[in-house]
């Protein structure tokens, strides 16, 4: 994989005359994270779909330097890892058999095994190898898909509202989890609705509205009071994190006195 594995130029999802997404353009490039935030209905999930190559759209996706449409199944399939929002289990699987699927576009059982073995401790569930993912809590069926990916080395992730329903803790471990794999070579995208948390753990965000990029960029760029108010109807909480200013929380764009107008020093992470 060179150092853009996915690009994407004007990409555009109409359903019948009504236009659902676009023109959009981005870039994922490798051992960064690419966040996509925006209101709902914006076309964050239809976003990641195209770009997974799972619907039609105008505009074309590169992975790699060649179109993505040119690119055989399996093909895309090992250098694309795929998770949407709620990811369904419809029959009985162990953790380690869920994980092991994510070896199937590879074909090579016979060091299946070890990959699948690496991503259960990776991700701290080589206990957890035997049973019903099923009976796993949110957090512990979420690191499963993850460690699926992690079995299946895609250069590519595109994961879609990954800390949805989990508590603050397992939230902050999931996104830990992501950011590690980035060290490792892979380009990841992510959509998250908590902002404070997109300008935490990506290089870089895309903010959709409307269908529509409204901007990109860092975070610290991004995520101004006049972008928050017109986009989400929020204003930014501040700190100083290691002498930069970070967007630590958020509250209602109506101006009113509140212990939030104090400035906030935090110790660096």
């Amino acid at each position: 994989m060179n150092a853009t594995p996915l690009v994407a130029r004007d990409v555009l999802v109409t359903h019948g005359a009504h236009r659902v997404l676009g023109p959009v353009s981005l870039t994922l490039a490798a051992r960064r994270v690419l966040g996509i935030v925006g209101p709902n209905g914006a076309g964050k999930t239809t976003l990641v779909r195209a770009l997974a190559g799972l619907l039609r759209h105008a505009g074309d996706v590169e992975l790699s330097g060649r179109r993505l449409a040119s690119c055989p199944a399996r093909e895309r399939a090992r250098a694309i890892g795929y998770l949407p929002q709620d990811p369904a289990v419809a029959w009985p699987l162990t953790t380690r058999e869920l994980v092991a699927l994510g070896r199937l576009p590879h074909g090579d059982a016979a060091t299946s095994s070890a990959h699948v073995a690496r991503a259960l401790d990776t991700l701290g569930l080589t206990s957890l190898a035997t049973r019903d993912v099923l009976t796993l809590s949110g957090g512990e069926r979420m690191r499963a898909h993850l460690a699926r990916l992690v079995a299946g080395a895609h250069p590519v992730l595109l994961i879609d509202e990954p800390t949805a329903s989990l508590d603050p803790g397992y939230q902050i471990e999931v996104l830990d989890h992501l950011r590690r794999l980035t060290r490792d070579g892979a380009a990841v995208l992510i959509v998250l609705h908590d902002l404070p948390l997109a300008a935490r753990y990506c290089d870089e965000v895309l903010v959709l509205a409307g269908g529509l990029a409204v901007a990109q960029g860092p975070p610290t760029e991004i995520f101004d009071d006049a972008l928050l108010a017109a986009v989400f109807g929020v204003r930014g909480i501040r700190a100083s994190l290691a002498g930069t200013p970070a967007l630590v929380g958020i509250r209602s764009a109506a101006p009113a006195a509140s212990m939030h107008e104090t400035p906030v020093t935090m110790p660096e992470r």
